[in-house]
């Protein structure tokens, strides 16, 4: 099993619970998704059974999914926070589902999720979500391509429906790309160093 987390742990003050949502893979081929545990103290973790998604023809274990019938990455939630001012308590925990393009979905507890008949916010397969509570503003970082490849955007939401259009605000540029293909010359030059599995030239010297 491989776990990421796009996710910080959220804090439940009345249930006295952190919790936390991992990207997870399995030793099944093509079966991953996301699973969910939680702590009392941050150092020991509980994975409870939910039975939401079948995996390897069981409901004992303890992914979280907004459609069982979703397979990866369709049934990826990216990034999960905590929102204990919504004054609708069955939707204070929100997240961005789905690996490509992110959907907006909401939950009471962080473990039963629902779509909203909101449009998605586009991104490629990475993105991160914040939320600024004094502002009470939604802060979405996701990935499209610019100048010189990968690069960051952002949008922005104040109810978690209505998104601004994604801007670029951080990119590589001309000197990176020179600094790139000098620091790698670099690496193959130097024997003293753990050496790359692959040195595919025409990748970096352009």
């Amino acid at each position: 099993t491989t776990l990421q987390t796009r996710s910080a742990p959220a804090w439940n003050a009345e249930r006295k619970v952190f919790q936390i949502w991992m990207l997870t893979s399995t030793s099944l081929p093509g079966v991953a998704g996301t699973t969910y545990a939680e702590s009392p103290d941050g150092l020991h973790w509980v994975k409870p059974i939910l039975r939401q998604k079948q995996v390897g023809g069981s409901l004992s274990n303890n992914f979280v999914t907004v459609d069982p019938k979703l397979e990866w990455p369709a049934n990826a939630m990216e990034n999960v926070v905590y929102d204990p001012g919504d004054p609708d308590a069955s939707q204070r925990y929100k997240a961005l589902g789905h690996c490509y393009g992110r959907e907006p979905i909401v939950s009471p507890d962080g473990i039963a999720w629902k779509r909203l008949n909101v449009p998605e916010i586009p991104s490629s397969d990475e993105s991160n979500l914040s939320h600024d509570r004094e502002s009470r503003t939604f802060i979405a970082t996701v990935k499209h391509n610019g100048p010189h490849g990968r690069s960051v955007f952002l949008s922005t939401s104040a109810d978690f429906r209505a998104w601004t259009k994604s801007e670029l605000i951080f990119h590589a540029d001309d000197r990176d790309q020179a600094l790139g293909k000098t620091w790698i010359e670099r690496r193959f030059a130097d024997a003293t160093l753990q050496q790359p599995l692959l040195n595919v030239s025409s990748a970096y010297n352009v």
